[in-house]
């Protein structure tokens, strides 16, 4: 197995440069958010996936809207899911 050899002080550079920018979205792989809004806000998606229910998707949406209040770029915002902001980078 290959060893993976990272700057500590860079990971957590890139992980602390995200917050307030990303946001999480079960199942989000990090795609631009904009790519996920669609399959976010189908209710047919929603209905089909276990974890995700009409108040996660409240939360995004509210969350996304402070995002956006806060000028952050719409095209500058990931989708992670719990780790993969932070295996994405590796």
């Amino acid at each position: 197995m290959a060893k993976i050899l990272i700057n500590l002080n860079d990971w957590v550079g890139f992980l602390e440069g995200r917050v307030g920018i990303d946001l999480y979205v079960y199942g989000g792989n990090g795609e631009l958010f904009v790519n996920q809004l669609p399959r976010l806000t189908e209710l047919e998606h929603i209905e089909k996936t276990d974890k995700q229910t009409l108040t996660d998707v409240k939360r995004v949406l509210t969350l996304l809207q402070k995002r956006l209040f806060d000028q952050v770029d719409i095209y500058i915002i990931h989708g992670e899911d719990c780790g993969g902001l932070a295996v994405g980078y590796l």
